[in-house]
């Protein structure tokens, strides 16, 4: 870490000689270690674009899964975007295929009762809570993306969705503008928690302009998601999230027509329930769609189920459309188990209008 940031900071000062040199000495001592780098990229862009994929050739037989230290943690999405970049498809393909081989012997092992070293099992043998596990799968899955190789990319798509049955709820999920107000000093995840909660898998997905179609790997997505709704991995409100988060990637992507799509599915999947239209509600803001948003959000807010920093905004709204004492009495429940600075005013109003 300190050589690649040495030689991340001669490169910016100029010194590319000495960039160069310390990149390499970075990238080798993490080869023998581990058998990828993070530092690859950067000693890559310290050479001259026609002595790059010599450089790479060269360091090949130092690549891949190290067999002297398999719990090893590595940077592989650094090193098949490196072979892909640079024409390197056969090489490529075949250091997949070594994972992919690995992968299956620990599956294998794993059901006879083997037990692997701990970090080992988290990165390749089911530890989902760990964060080297699934980035070495979405690195897997964007190259088998890139390769155009559909039917590996669903089974390491697959593999990872059973990998991360057994982690915490979706991060997102835990930031306070997802979370709905129950009382003072408990709330509850605008979907729900263990064992239901929505998986944001959009990282197993390559960037639009390095695959020639986007569209069967966005539709490989819908189909796993579809299929943990019907087997019960995943709630409704769960499938409704994790439609939404593909439909934000798709328009965070400029796939505009894909996302709309995404979002009626998601809005269909969501008739006859509250929970999980906040996410509808951010995938109509996110495509231009305001009025709809605000719309979801006002229903929301009126059934007490708006996380409490999005509730100023909703009372303005509501103001606007139905009046201040509407807002103001809405303003006055809400602090019955919420406390907001900016929600306190209405409320007290409310209550001197008595």
């Amino acid at each position: 870490g300190e050589i690649a940031a040495l030689a991340r900071t001669s490169k910016v000062l100029g010194l590319d000689p000495f960039a160069r040199s310390l990149s390499r000495w970075s990238v080798a001592l993490d080869l023998q270690g581990k058998g990828v780098s993070k530092a690859l990229p950067d000693y890559l862009a310290c050479l001259p674009e026609p002595s790059r994929r010599s450089a790479l050739e060269s360091l090949l037989p130092f690549m891949g899964i190290n067999e002297i230290r398999l719990d090893a943690a590595g940077d592989e999405a650094s090193l098949f975007a490196a072979l892909l970049d640079h024409g390197m498809v056969a090489e490529a393909s075949e250091m997949v295929d070594r994972y992919m081989r690995r992968l299956r012997l620990v599956d294998a092992r794993s059901a006879t009762g083997y037990r692997f070293k701990p970090f080992y099992q988290s990165r390749m043998a089911g530890g989902a809570s760990d964060h080297a596990g699934g980035a070495l799968h979405d690195a897997l899955a964007v190259a088998l993306a890139r390769l155009d190789r559909p039917d590996d990319y669903r089974r390491i798509l697959h593999r990872r969705i059973l990998l991360k049955q057994t982690s915490a709820p979706l991060q997102a999920t835990m930031n306070p503008a997802m979370m709905v107000p129950r009382t003072m000093t408990s709330y509850r995840l605008s979907t729900p928690g263990s064992g239901s909660s929505a998986m944001d898998l959009t990282a197993a997905l390559p960037e639009p302009g390095l695959v020639a179609d986007i569209g069967p790997y966005l539709d490989i997505h819908l189909e796993l998601s579809e299929q943990m709704r019907d087997h019960g991995r995943i709630s409704r409100e769960g499938f409704v999230a994790q439609v939404c988060m593909l439909g934000k990637w798709c328009a965070e992507h400029r796939l505009d027509d894909r996302a709309a799509k995404l979002l009626a599915r998601a809005d269909r999947e969501s008739t006859g329930m509250l929970t999980g239209r906040l996410w509808i509600a951010d995938l109509h803001r996110l495509l231009g769609q305001e009025d709809e948003a605000v719309t979801i959000e006002c229903e929301l807010l009126r059934h007490d189920l708006l996380p409490m920093p999005r509730v100023p905004a909703a009372l303005a709204a509501v103001a606007g459309r139905d009046g201040q004492a509407e807002a103001d009495a809405i303003a006055h429940r809400i602090c019955s188990f919420g406390n907001h600075p900016e929600v306190l005013p209405l409320a007290l109003r409310h209550a001197r209008s008595k």
